[in-house]
């Protein structure tokens, strides 16, 4: 008999450039410069920028640099890179 235990993924962070948004039913969208694409709650983007009424208007005067913590392909934290 075979025991399967069930790991949690771990928790990894990256440097991303964010360089569009899209908005779709609470989920956003996030185009990295690196042309992949994230997906996370848009409750999270809203976290790490509470001065933007509107999210897709997010990069309008430039991309984002953001720290985004995932575990596995879940985006669990986003936090904006202080210049």
């Amino acid at each position: 008999m075979f025991h399967v235990q069930k790991t949690e993924a771990p928790l990894v962070s990256s440097q991303r450039q964010i360089v569009g948004v899209c908005l779709q039913d609470g989920t956003a969208e996030l185009l990295c410069s690196t042309d992949d694409v994230l997906t996370a709650p848009a409750e999270l983007v809203h976290q790490a920028f509470p001065d933007v009424l509107d999210l897709e208007m997010l990069t309008e005067d430039g991309p984002k640099d953001v720290i985004i913590e995932q575990k596995g392909q879940d985006v669990v934290t986003i936090r904006e890179v202080s210049i």
